[in-house]
């Protein structure tokens, strides 16, 4: 995943999360994880790991908005 702290990408996540309009639940749902675990990741508890960072690439690149 991207370099900074666990606050810093947090805040980005959210960022670009809200910038597509799509909720914690829809992007737990794409990424095979948890909404508590967006939540934590969103809130600068936790790193997203890189398997969850490759799942949200897949889907951008291929353009699928499903899980």
């Amino acid at each position: 995943m991207s370099s900074g702290s666990p606050q810093e990408i947090g805040r980005r996540i959210a960022a670009c999360r809200r910038a597509r309009r799509l909720t914690q639940t829809a992007i737990a749902a794409a990424s095979h994880v948890s909404y508590a675990m967006v939540r934590t990741i969103e809130r600068g508890g936790r790193r997203p790991s890189d398997e969850v960072g490759s799942h949200r690439r897949v889907r951008r690149d291929s353009g699928r908005t499903d899980a």
